[in-house]
C-alpha cells in the first residue's frame, strides 16, 4: 500500500512500502483506522508508536446513558494476537470504562470525556505476561467518530515502556 491509498479491509494489514512495519485495522463499518508502526517491526526496538484517526468527529454525543462499544486493540500484532475487549461510555457521568486483552496483555481504559471535541482522556493500566505480570500505569485518551458517537478510537500509552504502547478502536454495539 502507497502512502495517500484507502485501506479498507477490517483485518490489520502489513505495509512494509512505507518504511518500517505499518499495521493498521478499521473499527467495524466505520470511516475510522488504528494501528501502529515501529522501523524494525520488534517489539523492544524503541521506534514502536501507536495511532487512531476518524473521517468525522462526533458533533453530538449522547445526553444520558450508557453505551457499549466492541474494541479491538493492537500491540505489537502478528496476525493472532489482536486485543478484543468492551469499552463502556457512561454519557451521563461523561466517563468511559473497560478493559481489552489477549492472553499475554490486558489494558484497562478509565478516562473522563471532552464533550466540546468529543474526546477523552484518562489513565491505562497494563498488566500480563508482556508487562511483567505487574501493573504499569499509562495515560489513555481517544475520539470519538460518527453520528450519534458510533464509534471510539484511542490509544493507550505507558511511557518508557513503548512496547505495551497500544492503539484500539470499535462500534457500538446494538
Amino acid at each position: 500500500m502507497k502512502f495517500g491509498q484507502a485501506h479498507d479491509k477490517k483485518e490489520p494489514s502489513d505495509h512494509k512500502e512505507t518504511g518500517g512495519l505499518l499495521k493498521m485495522a478499521k473499527a467495524g463499518n466505520s470511516d475510522v483506522y488504528f494501528g501502529e508502526w515501529s522501523h524494525t517491526g520488534t517489539a523492544k526496538d524503541g521506534s514502536h508508536n501507536v495511532f487512531y484517526v476518524g473521517q468525522e468527529r462526533a458533533s453530538n454525543l449522547p445526553e444520558l446513558g450508557t453505551v457499549k462499544y466492541h474494541v479491538r486493540g493492537m500491540n505489537n500484532y502478528s496476525g493472532d494476537n489482536m486485543l478484543t475487549g468492551v469499552l463502556n461510555a457512561d454519557f451521563g457521568l461523561d466517563m468511559i470504562y473497560g478493559t481489552i486483552a489477549n492472553k499475554g496483555l490486558s489494558v484497562k481504559i478509565t478516562a473522563l470525556m471532552n464533550r466540546d471535541n468529543a474526546s477523552f482522556e484518562g489513565n491505562a493500566n497494563a498488566r500480563g505476561k508482556l508487562a511483567g505480570e505487574k501493573v504499569v500505569q499509562g495515560i489513555s485518551a481517544g475520539q470519538f467518530f460518527g453520528n450519534g458517537a458510533s464509534a471510539l478510537a484511542g490509544i493507550a500509552t505507558f511511557g518508557s515502556r513503548r512496547d505495551l504502547d497500544t492503539a484500539f478502536g470499535g462500534t457500538k454495539q446494538p
